[in-house]
């Protein structure tokens, strides 16, 4: 269900304003020698979604998230959500930890990321409450994604849950990865193509309509709009317009089937590093805070 809910300019106002008082804080930032953020990415979730490079130039170890919230009316009050984020010296993902508000309790997931000698990822372990689940990634020799395994961690056996098999095929200007099932029977695929400024990856049933799609739209060189269509019972659009202001990202705005749903502002510390995530949520009338502590090796 779309709902329709009015913004108003007191809304935007408002946004602005909680960014001013942070700004007050802030001295006005240095430009990073790379982007901090990761505009292919999801936010605020079990994997990173900060730039390898950037973490390991910068020497980072750890990112850890504290969340506070304000609903209109009201004055701000600190979460028990957190997120944590660990990484290796050469800006891979080590360990992310999400603590999080459920409908009935707090709940926390762990996820653990290994590599080879390669740097690619041969394993991730997904813990929440009692379940924990691993999956296992094999490669080729070019590097290629071949097989991947989802295994029952808690079972001394490891009880295999999933065997999933990868099969890449060139496409014009992209590429098809097809994903078979156990009897290697072909049931979803990945198309990636581009065109002019436009990457697209579409994830697509073979036995039914339903699909994924992911649309980046580049200028200069970096992400300025990220498209999400996904079509199951229905189809809905999420677009996230990303603004920048000497090579550093300023704001986001998300769009949902078209609705200002989200404006994320960034406030960075003197030193250049994001200090804080200001999310302004229209659809629940919320100011979101989220604090950014860096730790470095």
């Amino acid at each position: 269900m779309v709902h329709n809910f009015a913004i108003t300019n007191k809304k935007i106002d408002e946004f602005r304003y909680v960014k001013f008082l942070f700004l007050l804080y802030s001295l006005f930032p240095l430009v990073l020698s790379a982007q901090f953020f990761n505009q292919k990415k999801d936010w605020f979730q079990e994997e990173s979604f900060f730039n390898d490079s950037t973490i390991k130039e910068n020497r980072i170890k750890k990112i850890s998230i504290s969340i506070s919230n304000k609903k209109d009316g009201e004055s701000i009050k600190k979460s028990a959500e957190k997120i944590n984020y660990e990484f290796k010296r050469n800006g891979q993902i080590l360990a992310s930890k999400k603590i999080y508000i459920s409908s009935y309790s707090i709940d926390t997931i762990s996820t653990l990321f290994q590599y080879n000698h390669k740097n690619l990822l041969t394993s991730r372990i997904n813990e929440f409450n009692k379940f924990q689940f691993k999956f296992k990634y094999f490669y080729n020799q070019s590097g290629t994604i071949i097989k991947e395994l989802k295994l029952d961690a808690v079972d001394k056996r490891y009880d295999t849950l999933y065997a999933r098999t990868f099969v890449k095929k060139e496409i014009g200007t992209g590429y098809e990865i097809s994903t078979l099932n156990e009897a290697k029977v072909a049931f979803l695929k990945e198309l990636y193509t581009a065109e002019g400024n436009t990457v697209t990856v579409r994830n697509s049933f073979y036995k039914n309509r339903n699909f994924t799609e992911y649309k980046y739209f580049f200028l200069n060189n970096r992400v300025e709009t990220r498209e999400k269509t996904v079509s199951m019972s229905e189809k809905r659009i999420i677009r996230e317009d990303f603004k920048f202001i000497q090579n550093l990202l300023d704001e986001v705005s998300i769009f949902k089937d078209g609705i200002l749903w989200l404006k994320r502002g960034i406030i960075y510390s003197d030193n250049g590093f994001p200090e804080n995530i200001i999310e302004r949520n229209y659809e629940e009338k919320l100011i979101r805070i989220y604090k950014l502590d860096i730790q470095f090796y």
